[in-house]
């Protein structure tokens, strides 16, 4: 009897996993899902210590070499989309992630950009607002606090970048694209330039997300920043696909709109593609140019 059981489990078991990996292959043969990537030589994984949250927050690394050589060392600092963690902006989970660190690695070797070291940050699912607890499957606590007060500085002491606001940035893709517009909006003087590739805020918030809104102090909608001028003599770069979620892509062009209107510099890249990394992926070299161009650098 019990040989019975240990074979039929066994059987199961390789049910389950082969059903798994034809869905993988399904997935990547049929519906054209991103390549796989390693990750970069010139990332690493570490972390910072958060008071504020108790615990040893998870980053991920992208230090080139080059950056030692910089009078002015620059920093961009990533969030991740609901669900993700740390690693989705590098190589990621089965190297499903954006590669970012792989793109910089290739413009800073064709010498397009400036040799940013990028800093990518777990943020929970709290998109990096302080919020009060709640029961409601999100992450809530002091998360902008930590981004602001523990994160940016630990990072620029360790790593010897950052000594002026112009040499940092911050951005996001989806969730942690809200949470770098919020963080830029609300604190520009300690940022150069923001970026948004497919930042998941609304014109009108569903009921469920409209705490992200609010925060524990009621000045967190971009729409409203922006038009008020919280983001002028910021650089700005958004992207999403064309196949995107109705909502981004109709936030985030008003949100181009309204900051154009104040006379912002923004840079508005739609690509083909949806809600995805693969939309993602296309947006991460412009993404970088606009940001870190050469230009008169002295780096």
């Amino acid at each position: 009897m019990r040989s019975t059981l240990r074979k039929a489990l066994i059987v199961g078991i390789v049910v389950v996993v082969l059903a798994a990996a034809g869905a993988v292959v399904y997935r990547f043969v049929f519906h054209g899902s991103p390549s796989l990537i390693s990750a970069d030589p010139w990332t690493s994984s570490t972390s910072i210590h958060s008071d504020l949250l108790g615990r040893d927050m998870p980053i991920e690394i992208f230090r080139p070499p080059q950056a030692q050589e910089c009078v002015s060392p620059p920093v961009l600092f990533l969030f991740h989309g609901s669900g993700a963690d740390e690693g989705q902006w590098m190589a990621g989970s089965l190297g499903l992630g954006v590669g970012v660190d792989r793109f910089a690695h290739h413009l800073i070797d064709q010498g397009q950009i400036r040799p940013v070291t990028i800093v990518s940050a777990l943020i929970d699912k709290s998109y990096g607002v302080d919020s009060i607890p709640s029961q409601d499957g999100w992450s809530h606590g002091p998360y902008e606090s930590y981004i602001m007060t523990e994160l940016i500085p630990q990072v620029d002491a360790r790593y010897s970048v950052g000594f002026t606001a112009a040499d940092r940035a911050i951005g996001g893709l989806s969730m942690g694209g809200f949470a770098a517009i919020n963080a830029a909006f609300r604190h520009p003087e300690m940022f150069a330039s923001v970026a948004g590739l497919s930042p998941a805020f609304f014109g009108s918030p569903p009921a469920d997300r409209a705490w992200i809104y609010s925060g524990t102090d009621d000045r967190h909608d971009p729409l409203t920043l922006a038009a008020e001028g919280a983001a002028d003599g910021l650089g700005i770069f958004l992207g999403y696909g064309d196949s995107d979620y109705a909502w981004v892509r109709e936030a985030t062009a008003e949100l181009a709109g309204r900051l154009r209107d104040r006379g912002s510099a923004v840079q508005l890249d739609e690509v083909s593609g949806g809600h995805d990394v693969t939309t993602w992926r296309q947006l991460a070299s412009a993404m970088l140019l606009d940001l870190f161009g050469r230009g008169t650098s002295t780096c």
